[in-house]
């Protein structure tokens, strides 16, 4: 699966969309981007795409902060790790994907390890 053009795809979408033409901002289609650079591991492209959705109000039940953990943790900045995973823990409690990502974050990253 070529998970880099389908995440391009999407986020060509979105810049359409905010062609002040179209003026129209179609939210899950930069999620899906962030989403999708996410798997693709472009992480860089993720943390922008994911971060946009953030500031239009997309976070799909917590999903998001979770995917914005997931990238940044891979890069091995376990602080905005830790930010949205919070921000995340804020909002949605209850979304399993962020409880295992404070459960990965306090067992294996450098200086938030429970034994450190």
């Amino acid at each position: 699966m070529e998970f880099g053009k389908a995440a391009d795809a999407f986020y060509k979408a979105y810049e359409t969309d905010i062609n002040p033409i179209v003026n129209v901002v179609d939210t899950a289609s930069v999620f899906n981007a962030g989403f999708l650079f996410a798997i693709a591991e472009q992480y860089d492209k993720a943390i922008v795409g994911l971060n946009k959705a953030v500031e239009y109000g997309y976070d799909n039940d917590g999903d998001v902060f979770y995917y914005l953990f997931y990238s940044y943790f891979s890069q091995k900045d376990y602080d905005n790790a830790k930010k949205a995973l919070e921000a995340g823990n804020k909002k949605y409690p209850e979304n399993e994907k962020l409880i295992e990502g404070l459960l990965a974050l306090y067992s294996t990253a450098p200086g938030y390890n429970i034994e450190d």
